[in-house]
């Protein structure tokens, strides 16, 4: 019987990737907003209303959490509430509902970001130490929600992925556009660093 791995963030690049990658060996469930999915291993969760739906969660045995309100739209007040919300509140929510349900994941993945760090322009690692912005106590209180996972016995990981590239969708599909359309553009002088990974 195929383990099952629960991921959130499903509509992303990289959910899509892991689903392909993960099917031959493991049942994949995703969690998704809509009230009424569209596949049979779609279930709905609100965050807001603290809401998952149980059968999301029956037999898991591990969970990549990667949803997250873009972080590519403008930073207005409204939007890194809702940036905070999808990653750090939805995090909360996993684990409280695996508590009341008595579910202790072998793994718990979760998405990071390079924000998380002090000096974006130095060789950074796992000790670095993070950064005082906005974006740098995001990932902090991201990572620390995940680490709460550590009480069910889960193994967790914390991966800081920089921009994921992949020309289907986020910013490289964005920009592609713009040089299609001979508008092109490049940030700040051109000589800054822009760390990356390829989908």
């Amino acid at each position: 019987m195929k383990e099952i791995v629960l991921i959130t963030g499903g509509r992303g690049s990289l959910a899509g990737k892991l689903n392909v990658l993960l099917s031959k060996n493991y049942e994949v469930r995703f969690l998704t907003t809509k009230k009424e999915p569209d596949f049979k291993n779609h279930f709905y969760w609100n965050i807001n209303e603290s809401y998952v739906s149980k059968n999301a969660l029956t037999g898991i045995k591990h969970i990549i959490h990667l949803s997250g309100f873009n972080i590519s739209n403008r930073w207005t007040k409204k939007n890194k509430i809702l940036m905070y919300q999808s990653r750090v509140d939805a995090s909360k929510l996993l684990l409280k509902k695996c508590e009341e349900l008595q579910i202790k994941p072998k793994t718990f993945i979760t998405a990071s970001a390079i924000g998380y760090y002090n000096n974006k322009k130095n060789i950074q690692t796992e000790t670095s130490i993070p950064g005082k912005d906005w974006i740098s106590n995001l990932c902090i209180d991201w990572e620390q929600a995940a680490e709460n996972f550590l009480k069910l016995g889960s193994r967790v990981i914390k991966l800081r992925f920089p921009l994921i590239l992949d020309k289907d969708s986020g910013i490289l599909k964005r920009i592609l556009l713009g040089f299609k359309l001979n508008t092109g553009l490049i940030f700040g002088n051109g000589t800054q660093s822009f760390p990356w990974i390829d989908i």
